[in-house]
């Protein structure tokens, strides 16, 4: 079950149009102690506690799973089917969502029981990058925002660091879906990480960050290296197995053996564990790269 949502959650991200606007808060309450804090996606999670202010969630979904301290607050729903009588209950002075899914409905919901609610974009790295200092500043610790931002930026260096000078950057596609094939384009924070380990992305022509390949655009655009994201349910299966690439070998990926089986949430989560992830495309980009 949070395999399929993990992967829902990021072809959300493609299905909605941007909005210019770094955040949208609903002004009632503007100006309070922030003491009790729900949030409606795991990353979001994440980013209250790597904000040192854990100990302000009173409720997030049914998917937040990180850190285990996470696991053990109440759940509101899920992202597609929050509960707006749970978050009620639990008389939060703000509520976290994403600009995606039912967090338009969700952010009226709340406008009529006067709880202030906090909307952020988080389909790219600045994005994320963006997010630690907006919701540190929304919750009264916008030095830690700054603090973690800073931390985020300096391994983002480190593995960048790793990454070997005059190396040829090889052709790579990050697959998150198999029916059907998705994988990340440009404008997509998968997309981005992947630059910045040093690949070059074959989907990066894209006008969409998630567009929809044939198995016939894969075999044209022969990619060096395949990672292989796909967290999906038990019917897809099947679509991961080495016994499918076989049938490609015409790709250098499949004849070199670098096709890749990554079953990371923290791939496919837009948050302050991005930085993790960077450091195991980086591995399996330049394998003799240093730890």
């Amino acid at each position: 079950m949070f395999r399929v949502f993990t992967i829902c959650f990021v072809f959300l991200f493609a299905s909605a149009c941007r909005e210019n606007s770094p955040q949208k808060a609903i002004q009632s309450g503007a100006g309070a102690t922030i003491t009790r804090i729900v949030s409606t996606a795991p990353n979001l999670t994440e980013i209250v506690f790597a904000l040192g202010a854990g100990d302000k969630l009173v409720g997030v979904t049914r998917y937040c799973n990180y850190p285990e301290a996470a696991r053990k607050l109440t759940r509101v729903g899920g992202y597609m089917d929050p509960s707006v009588e749970k978050m009620v209950a639990l008389k939060p002075n703000l509520v976290l969502l994403t600009k995606r899914g039912a967090s338009t409905t969700l952010e009226s919901a709340l406008a009529r029981y006067r709880i202030p609610a906090l909307s952020l974009p988080l389909d790219t790295m600045d994005d994320v990058r963006r997010s630690f200092t907006v919701v540190g500043k929304a919750i009264g610790e916008l030095s830690a925002g700054v603090a973690l931002t800073e931390r985020f930026n300096a391994q983002i260096e480190k593995q960048k660091a790793r990454i070997p000078k005059n190396a040829t950057r090889p052709k790579t596609v990050v697959i998150i879906g198999h029916r059907p094939l998705i994988v990340a384009g440009k404008g997509a924070f998968i997309g981005d990480l992947l630059l910045l380990a040093g690949g070059e992305n074959a989907a990066q022509s894209s006008l969409q960050p998630y567009p929809q390949w044939s198995a016939e655009t894969l075999l044209r655009e022969k990619p060096d290296v395949i990672i292989d994201a796909w967290m999906g349910g038990p019917d897809e299966i099947a679509d991961t197995a080495p016994e499918r690439w076989r049938t490609m070998e015409g790709i250098p990926a499949v004849l070199n053996q670098r096709v890749h089986r990554v079953s990371d949430e923290r791939l496919l989560r837009p948050g302050p564990r991005l930085t993790e992830a960077l450091a195991t495309l980086v591995t399996l980009l330049y394998p003799g790269a240093k730890p």
